[in-house]
């Protein structure tokens, strides 16, 4: 059982960025799986090695940019420039949790998509 079935969550989508993406990709990327309307909620999880995880805030904040944050969205970074990558989206003034680890992350995804219900 994976860590979001155990939380009564489902997967809809798995986005995997390799490194060597650019910030248009990784925005690309995100909006398509925001305009599905089957989709409830987003749990962004990175472990970033040859992906900075700046570049996956910045990405974040240019999807929230061009079409709003309309569905919860948590975001867990593990990485190279995690602390950037936190710093950019708590200072961004969008509604995207920051979580420590997968479970916790899944645990408050599933809490904001129960809260928007």
């Amino acid at each position: 059982m994976s860590e979001a079935e155990k939380q009564g969550l489902c997967t809809a989508c798995f986005l995997n960025i390799k490194g060597g993406v650019d910030r248009d990709k990784i925005t690309a990327g995100i909006k398509l799986i925001m305009l599905n309307p089957k989709v409830d909620g987003i749990f962004i999880n990175i472990l970033g090695g040859f992906t900075r995880c700046n570049l996956i805030a910045d990405g974040i904040i240019s999807v929230a940019n061009d079409l709003g944050l309309n569905i919860p969205l948590v975001a867990r970074f593990e990485g190279t420039n995690k602390e950037e990558a936190i710093n950019i989206l708590q200072t961004s003034n969008l509604s995207v949790k920051i979580a420590n680890d997968t479970q916790i992350g899944l645990a408050l995804l599933k809490e904001a998509i129960e809260e928007d219900l």
